[in-house]
């Protein structure tokens, strides 16, 4: 890989580490080389709103899809709800049954009738 391709391709791999990450780099002995630790320098130095709203985005999400989750199950109607659609589940299961039971008689009862 040729450097300002492997600089690329680091850079972008490092526009989404935390700030802690980044320092751990640019402070590591041996681990890294030098074009990663001048990459990770450059991520620091450079504009990062794009890395904070993802962050901001992704709190946002979680916090909206925890707040579904506490409102859902805090309906006084949650728990009602689930014993009905199971009571449904089980009357479907039933029925099918039924209907299979009923055909394998009609068909026992068409050949004992012939």
């Amino acid at each position: 890989m040729e450097p300002s391709k492997e600089y690329d391709s680091l850079f972008r791999q490092y526009s989404d580490k935390s700030q802690e990450e980044l320092e751990r780099i640019i402070s590591s002995e041996g681990d890294y080389t030098e074009l990663a630790k001048k990459a990770a320098r450059d991520v620091l130095n450079s504009d990062r709103t794009e890395y904070y709203q993802k962050i901001t985005e992704q709190v946002n999400k979680e916090k909206a899809v925890t707040q579904k989750i506490e409102i859902t199950q805090n309906h006084p109607l949650y728990h009602d709800i689930h014993q009905i659609a199971g009571d449904i589940r089980f009357m479907r299961n039933l029925i099918i049954a039924g209907l299979a039971i009923c055909f394998i008689f009609g068909i026992i009862g068409g050949f004992l009738v012939f």
